[in-house]
């Protein structure tokens, strides 16, 4: 049985209004992609703080997507604004 499937179908159900696109497990791969492209996969296993951000990141979609952006930047102010900057 496909279990993810069967999830989906009936979180559509009781959700009627849902927007889904894409799923959980491959955003997190995409974002520890990303944080190896941008050399920070080292700093990730030594420095808490980046540490912390990165393992927050897959709940983003989670939010309102109005609430997105400004909670990515919170996010950054509050764990490691040295070693994480834009």
């Amino acid at each position: 049985m496909d279990y993810e499937q069967a999830l989906w179908r009936e979180t559509w159900r009781c959700f009627t209004n849902l927007n889904s696109t894409g799923c959980i497990f491959h955003w997190g791969q995409a974002v520890w992609r990303h944080v190896k492209h941008l050399g920070l996969a080292t700093t990730y296993q030594h420095d808490q703080g980046t540490n912390d951000f990165v393992r927050k990141l897959p709940s983003l979609p989670f939010l309102p997507a109005s609430r997105i952006r400004d909670i990515f930047m919170a996010l950054m102010d509050i764990n490691s604004p040295t070693t994480l900057s834009c």
